[in-house]
């Protein structure tokens, strides 16, 4: 297999854990992190416990059809697909393309192409309205204390009081401690936008 397609797989995988692919196929949402048992809907049997999931593993094993496998096996049975539709199926489901080794994409690789694009631009435009939201609180605050602080200068020094000493320690505490949030800010809405660009990449 190509290591760029079984790169894809790994990371299809990592992001439709088989927690979250069963209620798609109509099985009852898990209740326990690690086990699971339910009446097998791919099959359709009787036995209330013929479907088994190791949900730590991402396995899964239907004892009506001795057979089992991992997400991308479920999706083969419960669709009634190959592999390579049950992985293109997922990879839509989780916003990936797919590589294809300069061949023309796929109908449903170009789906996942433009929907990955569509989803990046909606979180990051999300972010950046966040952002200017936060920037302006943070204007708001640093006009305060220039007012504040023009207020205290305007006063010549040889006039102050203690108050106007202890205003004039308190001033530089709120700006250095204003100066440290917005560099808090900075940093996560780095850290966000590189996420978002890494998860639709």
């Amino acid at each position: 297999m190509d290591s760029q397609l079984n790169d894809c797989i790994q990371t299809i995988k990592s992001r439709l854990p088989l927690r979250d692919l069963l209620p798609e196929f109509g099985f009852p949402p898990p209740r326990s992190p690690r086990r699971y048992r339910s009446r097998c809907l791919l099959h359709q049997g009787d036995n209330p416990t013929s479907f088994s999931g190791d949900l730590a593993h991402d396995r899964w094993y239907c004892f009506s059809r001795s057979h089992g496998g991992d997400q991308f096996n479920l999706i083969q049975e419960a669709r009634q697909c190959s592999f390579r539709e049950a992985v293109e199926w997922a990879a839509v489901r989780v916003g990936i393309a797919l590589p294809t080794n300069g061949r023309r994409p796929s109908p449903a690789a170009a789906a996942t192409l433009r929907l990955r694009r569509r989803l990046r631009d909606a979180a990051l435009a999300e972010l950046a309205s966040e952002e200017d939201d936060y920037r302006e609180i943070e204007e708001a605050f640093y006009s305060a204390l220039r007012s504040w602080g023009q207020r205290l200068y305007s006063k010549p020094k040889q006039e102050w009081t203690a108050k106007n000493y202890t205003d004039c320690l308190l001033l530089d505490e709120c700006g250095d401690e204003l100066d440290g949030l917005v560099r808090e800010r900075q940093t996560r809405f780095d850290e966000e936008r590189r996420q978002v660009n890494a998860r639709y990449a």
